[in-house]
């Protein structure tokens, strides 16, 4: 993997195919695991503010010595509570002893508490300052990314959601690709192939009976095909 594939975002931005997410890793275990990534060829990391391991992300990227221009670096924005984006993304950046980032998301829509509007207006308005490169969302509905569009007139890059073969989400997929917004299937797919209900599909039994594969690898081969 010397030589990652790379995805053409809607505002001109490219990034890689494939990443490592580090969701459920401590300060101290995303160190080895980052390390080891790039040892192999991966250039895109995947944290979050509620990750609560941006500070090992960061000593990871410094200790690796890759040039930063050559990694994608995405972190997302805990959207509950009343700290402004540019906040929050301040503390992102120091934890990530960083610059600026490739991509940064609204981790959630939350929308009984109805910020996401208001968080999205100022993802745009750090997108306009150069501190981050491109900006999206993760686990939007569709009249969620409506009412991005009608308000701001602004379409996320990425809409980072839970897709696998036994959750395919079509209406929000097709919505995605109206508008140009890639469907980023998340860590989370792994998860479900780790579950009962894909280990013992038996659609997916016998399509990995036929072609002689684990089905978690076609699990992650369907997965990657969205891209």
């Amino acid at each position: 993997m010397t030589h990652p594939t790379v995805i053409k975002l809607h505002d001109g931005n490219v990034m890689p195919q494939l990443g490592l997410g580090v969701w459920q890793a401590s300060n101290e275990e995303v160190v080895a695991a980052i390390h080891k990534a790039i040892e192999v060829g991966y250039r895109s990391i995947d944290t979050a503010a509620a990750y609560k391991n941006e500070s090992g992300v960061g000593k990871a990227i410094i200790s690796a010595g890759v040039p930063r221009e050559d990694l994608f670096i995405t972190s997302k924005l805990w959207n509950d509570g009343p700290s402004a984006p540019a906040e929050a993304l301040q503390e992102s950046l120091e934890h990530l002893q960083l610059d600026y980032l490739d991509l940064y998301l609204i981790h959630w829509p939350v929308p009984a508490i109805d910020h996401y509007v208001e968080a999205w207006k100022g993802l745009i308005e750090l997108q306009k300052q150069g501190l981050v490169k491109s900006i999206g969302v993760c686990n939007f509905q569709v009249p969620h990314l409506q009412r991005l569009i009608d308000e701001t007139g602004v379409a996320p890059v990425i809409n980072q959601i839970e897709l696998h073969p036994l959750l395919q989400q079509r209406q929000l997929n097709t919505w995605n690709a109206m508008h140009k917004s890639r469907p980023s299937p998340g860590a989370r797919w792994l998860r479900a192939v780790q579950a009962y209900s894909i280990r013992k599909s038996f659609i997916l039994w016998r399509i990995n009976t036929a072609r002689r594969r684990r089905r978690s690898l076609f699990a992650g081969t369907w997965t990657v095909a969205w891209w």
